[in-house]
């Protein structure tokens, strides 16, 4: 009998059919909404964690060409460049949807919105391509980071994303980018995962 897998997102076993999660507080790829318990007004809402990181993404595949190009269709404009969002069932973060956010320019000026460049899209395929590992290791160094500093940090997590940016002010290599997370007490304070290409370099946690 082959061991049973566990629901992409919420990771709990025993409620993914291979389409859609019965776990009534998740429900992923169902029509039907969760169902939230109710929790004390001072609470925060804990991230449904996983207990095991590595039987979770059994049940995650690979992005292969298609949908990697895909996703890049979508990217939308906004005053600062250009952002869209992974499906889920490619790849979150304990639990949370990871965006894309490509900053091509630094401020509005008035002018007509630079375009995500070739370079850049050839490091954004070349992340998409190996997206399942990547977080698989930014899950990891981001477990070990809180370990001892605040553990409960997994349960304020909020938007994670990956950020590249073309300011000259940010101190970075051609292809530097980092994945933010962000966190529910605070708007402007976050942990960076610095990537380089698709290797780990560091992460700091800061504004």
């Amino acid at each position: 009998m082959s061991a049973p897998i566990p629901c992409p997102k919420c990771g709990r076993i025993f409620v993914w059919n291979g389409t859609r999660c019965m776990n009534q507080e998740c429900r992923f790829g169902s029509t039907e909404k969760p169902i939230s318990k109710r929790m004390q007004r001072s609470a925060v809402r804990p991230n449904k964690v996983p207990a095991s990181f590595e039987v979770r993404w059994k049940s995650i595949p690979k992005l292969d060409e298609a949908t990697i190009n895909q996703v890049l269709s979508t990217l939308k404009s906004n005053r600062y460049g250009w952002k869209s969002a992974i499906p889920i069932e490619y790849g979150n973060f304990f639990g949370s949807p990871i965006g894309i956010d490509i900053q091509t320019r630094e401020f509005p000026d008035g002018r007509r919105l630079p375009s995500v460049s070739d370079d850049e899209l050839r490091l954004l395929k070349k992340v998409l391509a190996e997206f399942r590992e990547i977080v698989r290791v930014a899950e990891l160094q981001f477990e070990q980071y809180i370990s001892d500093t605040d553990p409960t940090a997994k349960c304020l997590i909020k938007k994670p994303h990956i950020w590249y940016t073309r300011s000259e002010e940010v101190e970075k290599t051609p292809n530097g980018w980092t994945l933010v997370v962000g966190t529910k007490e605070s708007p402007d304070f976050g942990w960076h995962l610095e990537f380089e290409g698709t290797d780990f370099r560091e992460i700091w946690a800061g504004d």
